[in-house]
């Protein structure tokens, strides 16, 4: 196949190129002007010069190609809205156009499990889990990949697209900059605590076994209208995860706990201290970050594992060290 792939030089993004490449296929990425394109360069990929957020380039880059595989979406707890309406929004319906454009049919759209809520209530995600419509006010994340898919199966309703729905858990392994440097600020923070007993379960899919399963539903027609699950088979809480973490970066453990609606509040009055000190960045802790891990997420990854014959075997632990690994090496070394 020749592919149109958006978000080829960001995480999960670079990873789904490796597979392509491996596999036989034909990339031609889209990569911002100031973009790092040397990985996707060394596999022979075509780098098309332009933005989700400018049409323009999107149509000049999509001429040609087979399918799209849409990995480009903005992914963290703080920010203007409108920055992530722009990118994760209104840059998919730009996508999606410009698919349509270009007379491609298939679509694979990277969503995720955040399309449920981060409130889980004790609810096993499955794909038929309704959409949190009404997340909380904060929870940009949330409300940006619920209204990506809502434009995703809106064309596909009306068969301008034939489109499938990508959906992992928190995605880890290297090249990751969203998770493990906020759980890396957790653990240096000096009043981190864990949230509850600990014992919740948490929701982990490695990186590399998500880029397979979304080639894998890109090498099959029948996937087509269909939303997948992704989400490791290995079970690891809260409690084992700040364990891997402090023995990684040779810090005591934490042992002090807190409730969940405490940790909740906590990490909202610290959001709003950091807006008004004008701190740059984000804060160690957050209400995100708070609801990921400090709840009891279960997913249903039953429909990837008979229709694409997928397994998330990975090893956590395994993937945070070698996720550590790649940030030393290319983000810093003060960890």
């Amino acid at each position: 196949m020749k592919v149109f792939l958006t978000g080829g030089t960001g995480f999960i993004g670079s990873h789904v190129a490796n597979v392509l490449h491996s596999r036989g296929h034909e990339i031609v990425a889209l990569a911002r002007p100031t973009s790092d394109t040397a990985h996707l360069e060394s596999l022979g990929a075509t780098i098309a010069r332009g933005d989700v957020t400018d049409p323009a380039s999107l149509e000049a880059a999509a001429a040609g190609c087979d399918i799209v595989i849409h990995a480009a979406a903005v992914v963290g707890p703080v920010g203007k809205w409108e920055h992530f309406e722009a990118v994760g929004v209104q840059g998919t319906a730009n996508v999606i156009r410009a698919a349509q454009s270009a007379g491609i049919r298939r679509f694979i759209h990277v969503g995720s499990i955040a399309v449920y809520g981060s409130r889980p209530g004790g609810r096993t995600y499955s794909e038929s889990t309704p959409f949190d419509y009404t997340p909380e006010g904060w929870n940009h994340y949330v409300r940006e990949k619920v209204r990506s898919e809502q434009a995703l199966w809106e064309a596909h309703g009306y068969q301008r697209i034939a489109a499938t729905s990508m959906r992992p858990s928190i995605v880890i392994g290297p090249g990751d900059r969203n998770f493990l440097p906020r759980a890396i600020d957790v653990v240096n923070f000096r009043f981190a605590r864990i949230t509850g007993s600990g014992n919740n379960y948490i929701a982990f899919v490695v990186v590399e076994e998500v880029a397979d399963a979304i080639v894998r539903a890109a090498e099959r027609e029948e996937t087509a209208g269909q939303a997948y699950n992704l989400s490791g088979t290995p079970r690891i809480t809260q409690r084992q995860l700040f364990n891997t973490m402090t023995d990684l970066l040779g810090k005591p453990p934490i042992t002090g706990t807190m409730s969940f609606n405490m940790a909740m509040r906590s990490a909202g009055l610290l959001e709003a201290w950091w807006r008004l000190a004008r701190r740059p960045g984000e804060p160690p802790v957050t209400r995100f970050g708070v609801a990921l891990v400090g709840q009891q997420f279960q997913v249903d990854t039953t429909r990837a594992r008979e229709q694409l014959g997928w397994e998330g075997n990975a090893s956590y632990e395994d993937a945070l060290r070698r996720s550590l690994e790649w940030h030393r090496a290319n983000v810093t070394s003060a960890v």
